[in-house]
């Protein structure tokens, strides 16, 4: 009868081990994946609070330079000129001064939002989800200008942080997380 025990013991102990053993597992597993997701809710935050820059110092610039913009292209022949008479208008439109400044201000604020996305301070994703569609409209606008302004200025990095935003494409489900 002792030696049933004793075996009987064993057994329990053999188990008692294993669900000690796969409870410090799934502990360590849990603790991961908490500090995965922590860390993706600060990167979120991080773009969040990017955009409340984005509105307090730069959105009332982009719709300025939206509206010249606007103003300067209201022409129903605009669109149908060649390619090169477009670069010469795009060229002389961001040469003023007001539209430089404005697109400058722009300028810098994606710089700024290139280095946080490059760094993971801030989410891709949602960057992208909240700054595309005027990033894209800006950068296909002053292409020309960005372009002629590096090779005039020999800085390979005029308009770098909105152009490197523009090509960036969304991460996946699990990419967001690592």
């Amino acid at each position: 009868m002792n030696l049933q025990r004793a075996r009987a013991f064993k057994v329990i102990e053999r188990y008692a081990k294993l669900v000690q053993n796969l409870t410090i597992i799934l502990g360590i597993f849990t603790g991961v994946i908490s500090l995965f997701a922590t860390q993706y809710d600060r990167r979120v935050a991080r773009t969040i609070d990017m955009t409340k820059l984005y509105t307090d110092q730069v959105r009332d610039k982009y719709l300025d330079l939206v509206a010249k913009w606007g103003a300067a292209t209201d022409s129903p022949t605009f669109f149908q000129q060649s390619p090169e008479q477009m670069k010469q208008f795009v060229l002389g439109f961001f040469h003023d001064e007001d539209a430089d400044k404005l697109l400058t201000n722009y300028l810098d604020f994606f710089d700024a939002l290139a280095v946080c996305i490059d760094n993971r301070a801030c989410d891709r994703n949602s960057a992208i989800d909240y700054f595309s569609s005027t990033a894209r409209f800006v950068y296909h606008a002053s292409a020309y200008y960005i372009e002629e302004t590096r090779a005039n200025d020999r800085d390979p990095k005029f308009g770098a942080g909105l152009e490197q935003f523009v090509k960036l494409r969304r991460e996946c489900f699990v990419g967001r997380f690592l």
